[in-house]
């Protein structure tokens, strides 16, 4: 199966190759680079529209969150799903091998990972 994904931050199209187990429902997963939603300044780009900037804030509340306390557990949070009409909190993880984080919502199971979060201003390690 191949998906073209169109950023929705800058439209750029890219190539994915998926190919999910036999007999397993093929869940949506966000892969986002942090610093993609960033301007040179390092803040949430406000030239975005406004869903890229929805999607870059909730972003932006996942890394504080992770980051918070180190090293890294799996956690529970008080974040809101991004879904609309979806009531589920988001759970936490970091990857510190792949330098990941992961999400993934308690009801529905929207969930993705985010990269190029390190050094952010939402990245509490320092």
């Amino acid at each position: 199966m191949k998906l073209i994904i169109d950023c929705i931050v800058c439209g750029d199209s890219s190539l994915l190759h998926l190919q999910p187990k036999p007999n397993t429902k093929l869940q949506q997963m966000f892969i986002s680079t942090m610093t993609h939603f960033l301007d040179p300044d390092g803040n949430i780009a406000k030239e975005m529209h406004k869903e890229g900037r929805e999607h870059a804030s909730f972003l932006a509340l996942i890394v504080d969150a992770a980051t918070k306390d180190y090293p890294p557990s799996n956690k529970s949070t008080e974040i809101r799903c991004l879904t609309k009409k979806c009531t589920g909190s988001i759970d936490i993880a970091v990857d510190t091998k792949e330098e990941e984080i992961r999400w993934h919502c308690t009801k529905c199971d929207e969930g993705g990972k985010i990269l190029g979060w390190q050094g952010t201003k939402w990245d509490n390690r320092k």
